[in-house]
């Protein structure tokens, strides 16, 4: 079945002008010979095809895969390392690429034939609805594992982790137009950036050369719906949009609860942790002081329902009071599947009205005042 396989992916190169890699291509890549499938090696073909891919050779021909994944798991694997496929074309195929398969009977025909037949179907333009390179808007209150989750689809994807607060301060500390704003802002008018301002130090980061390159997934931002929808008509606006639903007395106990290591830094819970050392010396972050933690979730409670509306069925909602393990599971679930395009989001201006088009009706009773430029005032008379 190699040398079938091998036969109709140069035809359907012919047809199609794809490039077929193999097995032995990717393998290449990371110089490992072993013939046996092993879940390491899975993992090692994923990572190489992912590398051979952002190196963009194939942006323009496309690609072909004519002896991979080999079991489940390998396809899953694949999966998750963000190579989906437009097309999948074979005689057996795994569960997983289930949504993405045309079937072909094979019969009495030739491998000429064959791969005629599969090239008609690959021109059939389809989309699984998955992108290819993700940009997540992870949007939660404080306390909510954003941050934790966005950390953890940053390494499963390779994506670049935004944190807003942490941009918005680098921003603030340059000394540019943008960095002098953020300052007159802060220090001098006690406010915080409008969203006209917010939007620009996001837009400066994720059009950044890694970000274009290789998807990112933020944190911290929209906070309002004025911020999401200037972040849709941003030229890479998220495809992805989450919102991680966490009760508010969760959210207050975990940062009210939170503790730094004054030393190292590291993160504590007072809750959970038990430290048995007494001279280790914990602190709290100045954000985690109750005034601001209050002010936080209740800025966050009095905006999310205006973002939920707008984003519509565009947005993805994941219940994060669960475990930390099973809010990862479904958030990397959610961003796999099909979802409303995020262009039904963008902001549309109302229609206008053409004065033109209005009928009159000769029996409406006009507004006087319209008269008061174009005639002279009516005289006016006292009784005496």
């Amino acid at each position: 079945m190699y040398t079938d396989r091998k036969a109709l992916a140069k035809i359907l190169q012919k047809e199609l002008g794809v490039f077929p890699l193999s097995l032995k291509d990717l393998r290449k890549v990371y110089t490992q010979q072993d013939d046996t499938c092993y879940c390491e090696e899975s993992e090692d073909l994923a990572h190489a095809m992912r590398k051979v891919l952002e190196s963009g050779a194939f942006h323009e021909s496309g690609w072909l895969l004519f002896d991979l994944p080999r079991t489940k798991k390998e396809a899953r694997i694949f999966q998750r390392m963000g190579i989906i496929p437009t097309h999948v074309i074979q005689l057996k195929v795994s569960n997983e690429y289930v949504i993405y398969f045309q079937e072909i009977e094979v019969g009495i025909r030739s491998i000429e034939e064959l791969g005629k037949d599969c090239a008609k179907l690959a021109k059939i333009k389809k989309h699984c609805g998955t992108p290819s390179l993700f940009r997540i808007a992870l949007i939660g209150s404080r306390g909510s594992g954003c941050i934790t989750v966005a950390k953890y689809l940053a390494e499963r994807f390779n994506l670049v982790y935004i944190d807003y607060d942490y941009i918005a301060e680098q921003a603030r500390l340059q000394q540019n137009s943008l960095g002098k704003m953020l300052r007159l802002f802060e220090e001098e008018w006690g406010e915080r950036p409008k969203p006209e301002i917010r939007i620009q130090i996001v837009e400066k980061y994720i059009s950044e050369y890694e970000c274009l390159k290789r998807g990112w997934v933020l944190t911290g931002y929209p906070k309002t719906v004025e911020d999401f929808k200037l972040f849709d008509l941003s030229p890479t606006p998220p495809n992805r949009v989450i919102f991680m639903e966490v009760n508010s007395d969760i959210c207050r106990e975990r940062l009210l609860n939170r503790r730094y290591n004054i030393v190292t830094g590291s993160k504590h819970n007072l809750s959970s942790t038990i430290t048995g050392n007494d001279d280790v010396k914990l602190g709290v972050h100045p954000k985690d002081f109750r005034l601001n933690v209050e002010r936080d979730i209740q800025e966050y409670e009095e905006n999310v329902i205006d973002m939920m509306e707008y984003a519509g069925e565009s947005a993805i909602k994941i219940d994060g009071n669960d475990e930390e393990r099973i809010v990862r599971e479904k958030v990397e679930a959610s961003i796999m599947h099909p979802i409303l395009s995020w262009q039904s989001r963008i902001p549309r201006p109302p229609p206008k009205i053409d004065p033109m088009s209005i009928e009159f009706d000769p029996d409406d009773e006009p507004d006087s005042s319209v008269f008061d430029k174009i005639r002279a005032p009516e005289p006016k008379y006292t009784f005496i």
